[in-house]
């Protein structure tokens, strides 16, 4: 969980342009595929299983994941050098209900059960912060360089055509929506 960064072997990440170029492993999923594609990047989906081979193989230079990923699975040790603080997607934990079961729970039970995934989320996202922190600052020890002043907004603005191209799909109202969650 946490927000996703960007490691490589290569290079400081700081705007859009420096991506250009780099076989990056993302997710299996449209959206992040066009993502890297708008910025450049040379996208390579595959399992996280696949990855850290791929990383220490020279099949790809680049990942994204949360710091505690990085930290976790020592990419560090994988030619991972190198991390921008770009924040550019949030995996959250998610509490999910088929609608058939939520459906035949009684209303004060769904009540309750919102209003206390409410407060888990919260929860999540404080812990998180404090994780990410530790992660972070454990990976600095281990001789990888932070990019912290990241230009976040140019990576927004490079993500123009990718919003414009899923609005179609997931309706503009949602993809707003999105886009100016802070």
């Amino acid at each position: 969980n946490g927000f996703r960064h960007i490691t490589n072997g290569s290079k400081v990440i700081k705007k859009p342009e420096d991506v250009a170029g780099l076989k990056i492993r993302t997710q299996e999923n449209p959206i992040h595929l066009a993502a890297f594609e708008a910025l450049g990047a040379k996208p390579t989906p595959m399992a996280w299983t696949e990855a850290l081979t791929a990383l220490q193989q020279g099949v790809v230079d680049a990942q994204e994941n949360p710091a505690i990923v990085a930290q976790t699975y020592k990419l560090y040790e994988s030619k991972q050098t190198q991390m921008a603080l770009t924040g550019h997607v949030y995996s959250a934990a998610m509490i999910l209900f088929s609608k058939p079961v939520w459906d035949k729970l009684p209303a004060d039970v769904q009540q309750l059960l919102a209003e206390e995934a409410k407060k888990a989320g919260q929860y999540e996202r404080e812990l998180m912060i404090k994780m990410e922190e530790e992660a972070i600052s454990t990976i600095k020890a281990k001789g990888v360089v932070i990019t912290e002043d990241v230009d976040k907004q140019a990576f927004r603005d490079a993500m123009k055509p990718v919003y414009d191209k899923f609005s179609g799909q997931f309706g503009k109202e949602l993809v707003d929506q999105i886009v100016n969650t802070k």
